[in-house]
């Protein structure tokens, strides 16, 4: 279902061919919830002809921040658009495919095609991976398969951090100085975001509260959005297992592990202690003080530069019961129950 839309942009761009260059912020995100395929297909066509690539079928996906379109050929393949008020998303992906071409995983990715622009939006043509979406099937999936898949992202996830990281640059963060920006402007960011009160007046009392590790050293690659909705599943007769990841727009490099044990731990867990240390063993994670690791998980969450906090809230269970953030820490990363 189409979101309410905020402009009126169809009375100006009939078609996605005449995208605007610099849309502003709600134009963008109206353009982006606008389902209509007649509007896109002449552009998405486009692309693929002037590519070179064939195709006999195309269809939008609901899903996603960004429009994104399967092509049906001898194989499938996949183009998302992504407006330039979110370029960096697109940066992240590019550099994240180009950096897995050559690494055997033994989860499925997609295969960076090629990339362009188009009125100053970027194009990325990848390959489709097989697989189910994980959260259109999350209540259908028993506690033995969240577990058990549970365990598998998190080995996927030591092997994404023990890859060797080139010079990166255009995702790289210097770490220390993310936090302290984040820091400073993560009232005035929530707030805008139109985060609950008591949440919102408890976040520097929180955040002062707790010991925020400022890691250094070695880089990791993290996905950094590892939650159901880009988690690939396939039905086995020993159940449903995990055979895929996609979206790394939101991939960045540091020195924190721990940035990437916060998706997994907030909506594949939902709570589930049993889930989330299943995650914690398949990474190889030494849980020798939960508690720590609670705190960094919750500090970072409220920290990140992506997601609203509102969703977490009224998702995971039990925490919109919570009064402040010392009592929904449990609840979202379940570790001391």
């Amino acid at each position: 279902m189409e979101k309410h839309l905020k402009t009126n942009f169809l009375a100006d761009y009939n078609s996605a061919l005449s995208l605007p260059e610099n849309p502003d912020y709600d134009l963008a995100c109206d353009m982006i919830d606008h389902l209509d395929f007649e509007f896109w297909h002449p552009l998405v066509a486009h692309l693929a002809n002037i590519n070179n690539l064939q195709f006999t079928h195309c269809e939008r996906v609901d899903e996603g921040a960004n429009p994104v379109f399967i092509f049906t050929a001898e194989e499938k393949y996949v183009l998302k658009l992504v407006p330039p008020n979110w370029s960096q998303q697109a940066i992240a992906e590019i550099a994240a495919l180009k950096l897995f071409d050559d690494v055997e995983l033994d989860l499925a990715i997609p295969k960076l095609m090629l990339h362009g622009k188009y009125h100053n939006w970027d194009y990325i043509f990848m390959s489709f991976v097989e697989g189910e979406i994980l959260s259109n099937i999350l209540t259908e999936t028993t506690q033995a398969d969240k577990v058990e898949i549970a365990k598998q992202l998190g080995q996927f996830s030591k092997v994404l951090h023990d890859l060797e990281v080139p010079e990166l640059p255009e995702i790289t963060l210097n770490w220390p100085e993310f936090l302290e920006t984040q820091f400073k402007n993560v009232y005035v960011k929530r707030e805008r975001q139109g985060l609950i009160q008591r949440f919102l007046s408890d976040l520097k009392p929180y955040l002062d509260s707790i010991n925020i590790e400022y890691k250094t050293g070695k880089n990791c690659f993290i996905h950094t959005d590892l939650h159901p909705g880009n988690l690939l599943v396939k039905r086995t007769q020993n159940g449903i297992e995990l055979c895929g990841i996609i979206d790394f727009g939101d991939a960045v490099v540091c020195p924190e592990p721990v940035f990437e044990f916060t998706s997994p731990g907030l909506l594949l867990a939902l709570s589930d202690k049993t889930i989330f240390e299943s995650y914690l063993k398949g990474y190889g994670y030494n849980l020798d003080n939960p508690q720590a690791l609670v705190e960094q998980c919750m500090a970072l969450s409220l920290l990140r530069h992506t997601g609203e906090l509102n969703y977490i809230i009224n998702t995971v269970p039990n925490v919109i019961q919570t009064s402040n953030w010392k009592e929904a820490e449990s609840k979202l990363f379940p570790l001391n129950l």
